[in-house]
């Protein structure tokens, strides 16, 4: 079976939405209770040999976490994330300042920052933190991207057959 030129134009769109979507991935979901992973990558570790400072803030400027001399400075920290926000050492050589956020309130939805001044680098990330919701139904809501990476398998199928 030849595929139609149509079709080979839909998954060409497909695959050009999901990388858009996955590059435009700043928001992070969760609802109250929930442990969450605010992401913040810097691609070029090579650069990282000496140690930076790499400073986490939130809305008004509270500080979520500071990194130092490769290590979490607990000390720094405002009253409301201590406890709740991780980060692995481990990940500094990677370049990988992600940190985790647990038990996630209504209060910590916004944005957050962050920062690395000598590199001259900022990664922003938006969490929104909902009302948790029990389902009686064991009902899974499906989410554009599950979506996607169940229709793009199908088609690709269509395509090779």
């Amino acid at each position: 079976m030849t595929s139609s030129p149509s079709l080979i134009l839909f998954v060409v769109f497909l695959f050009h939405r999901l990388d858009t979507v996955s590059c435009q991935m700043k928001v992070v979901q969760a609802s109250v209770g929930d442990a969450v992973l605010l992401p913040c990558i810097y691609s070029k570790p090579d650069r990282l040999q000496d140690s930076v400072p790499v400073f986490w803030r939130d809305r008004s400027d509270n500080i979520v976490l500071d990194i130092r001399d490769k290590a979490p400075d607990l000390s720094t920290q405002s009253a409301e994330f201590k406890g709740r926000v991780v980060w692995k050492e481990e990940q500094y050589s990677r370049g990988n300042f992600s940190i985790v956020m647990k038990d996630v309130q209504k209060s910590d939805s916004g944005p957050y920052e962050c920062h690395i001044p000598s590199l001259s680098f900022e990664q922003r990330v938006t969490l929104n933190v909902s009302d948790r919701v029990e389902s009686s139904r064991g009902i899974t809501a499906v989410t554009p991207t599950s979506f996607l990476m169940v229709l793009l398998p199908l088609l690709l199928s269509l395509i090779y057959m």
